[in-house]
């Protein structure tokens, strides 16, 4: 199947899989497997599934065949509060975070394995970055992922687009759009198993919005979602008049 594949920005956190068939074909199989889950540490040492991340690409500056993978999320599911409908909690550049977090990765192998990424947002040591406006619900994270023992696949970096595209691409209202997120009533036994969603964008503006007090850029979804899928990418449908 002849693919065309878009990421939109980092800004908005809206990713876009394009291609040349209808909306009743399957999504391709590859995007589930950029996805991974997060777990947070709950009262009792548990590991608690709390969100959903993906893995973005950054190309070697001098060896274009090799890529540095980027962990991907929304900055609330990272978040001591976790609460996405306070964005005030957000306007402090370095937090409030987490001090670690947990990734459930597939191995080659066949099983899973929990790994544990620090959370540091400042300082010498720093492995959390956000976008200069602290409004935007977005974290990422560089991760060193042994490519002989995870099984895991990357959006290369070459592959984002801006906002401002959105219109040559007639991303507008009524544009459909799917996601693939963490399930928690059923994460898999001995894989990841990310849900997919189906829904339409709702409305898109030119300013921003006050969101419980705070002007924020957001876009509205129609579709149907899961606590756990906070961070998961969203993906777009062209209009056939592109193709």
């Amino acid at each position: 199947m002849l693919c065309r594949l878009k990421l939109a920005s980092f800004l908005y956190s809206l990713f876009a899989f394009l291609w040349s068939n209808a909306i009743a074909v399957p999504i391709p199989s590859d995007i589930k497997e950029v996805v991974v889950f997060i777990y947070i540490e709950g009262p009792k040492g548990e590991l608690v599934p709390n969100g959903t991340g993906f893995l973005v690409g950054v190309e070697h500056p001098r060896n274009a065949e090799r890529m540095f993978p980027y962990l991907v999320t929304a900055k609330h599911v990272l978040s001591q509060t976790q609460d996405v409908l306070l964005p005030h909690v957000f306007l402090k550049p370095n937090g409030p975070f987490l001090p670690h977090v947990f990734l459930r990765l597939e191995k080659k192998s066949g099983a899973l394995e929990i790994i544990k990424i620090p959370l540091v947002p400042h300082d010498a040591e720093q492995n959390v970055f956000l976008h200069q406006d602290p409004t935007v619900d977005l974290a990422v994270i560089p991760l060193w992922l042994k490519e002989d023992v995870f099984a895991y696949k990357i959006f290369p970096e070459n592959l984002i687009l801006s906002q401002e595209k959105f219109s040559e691409l007639n991303i507008t209202e009524g544009s459909d759009i799917f996601f693939a997120g963490l399930f928690t009533p059923y994460l898999g036994e001995k894989k990841n198993y990310p849900v997919v969603r189906f829904g339409h964008i709702a409305l898109i503006t030119s300013e921003k919005i006050n969101w419980n007090g705070t002007m924020m850029d957001l876009y509205l979804i129609e579709t149907f979602s899961y606590g756990g899928n906070s961070g998961a990418p969203i993906f777009f449908y062209p209009d056939s008049s592109d193709l």
